[in-house]
């Protein structure tokens, strides 16, 4: 128990000193969802049909406090 406790000690202290140097070394994010939405039916009227959908972002870091973002998004019925 005493090896975790230690081990959990010194993870915690070196994790913002790692977080913090990759994001001075990578300014580029992309970020990828996907999901699945189900057929919607109210008092028996079909209001909509079942929907696939994909969302693709990018951001760049250009300055301390300047960004470039770009993103899209394409649905489908299923």
């Amino acid at each position: 128990m005493n090896q975790l406790s230690a081990f959990l000690v010194v993870a915690a202290l070196v994790t913002p000193a790692l977080r913090a140097e990759l994001e001075d070394d990578i300014p580029l994010g992309v970020e990828a969802v996907t999901g699945i939405r189900s057929g919607y039916v109210y008092r028996g009227f079909d209001l909509a049909d079942a929907l696939m959908d994909f969302h693709l972002e990018t951001e760049i870091v250009l300055e301390d406090h300047l960004a470039l973002a770009a993103g899209g998004c394409f649905a489908t019925e299923v």
